[in-house]
């Protein structure tokens, strides 16, 4: 079981800083700088466990994918931001009141979803299930078509 101070420190390895360099330089995608609340290193943490994954099958995907894992967050970025959103009983225009930069830690979620989709697809939708994400088999389906594209 990890904890946050692992994961603290994970976040403040020169690997990934490193990708978050080139994920802003390459593809213009910026985090917002401010120092992450604590209830989000227990998240993460929280995430990892549950996915069955650990730090250094991430840190691998820092050091020998890094240009792939990249481009799957550009990618996934596009596709999932020009999708509209899918809400019952309301004709009206969805209506976007404000977009922020994430924090530091947002490459996480991404890490975990590409070492699944490369390593163990069949554990995904279990590991979605797991976090609690909305329409676990839909976003299980868009991120296999999202891979599918690199």
């Amino acid at each position: 079981m990890l904890n946050i101070n692992e994961i603290r420190d994970f976040i403040n390895s020169s690997l990934y800083k490193t990708a978050l360099d080139k994920l802003e330089k390459k593809y213009k995608i910026t985090t917002n700088g401010k120092e992450l609340p604590s209830v989000l290193f227990e998240y993460d943490a929280n995430k990892i466990n549950l996915s069955g994954v650990t730090l250094s099958d991430l840190e691998n995907i820092l050091s020998n994918s890094l240009a792939s894992f990249l481009k799957y967050i550009a990618i996934k970025l596009i596709v999932l931001l020009d999708e509209p959103d899918e809400q019952e009983g309301n004709d009206e225009k969805d209506v976007t009141i404000a977009v922020d930069a994430p924090y530091e830690d947002f490459l996480i979620i991404h890490l975990l979803e590409y070492y699944l989709l490369t390593n163990d697809v069949d554990n995904l939708i279990n590991y979605l299930k797991k976090i609690k994400i909305p329409y676990s088999k839909k976003y299980c389906g868009q991120l296999k078509k999202i891979y599918a594209l690199l």
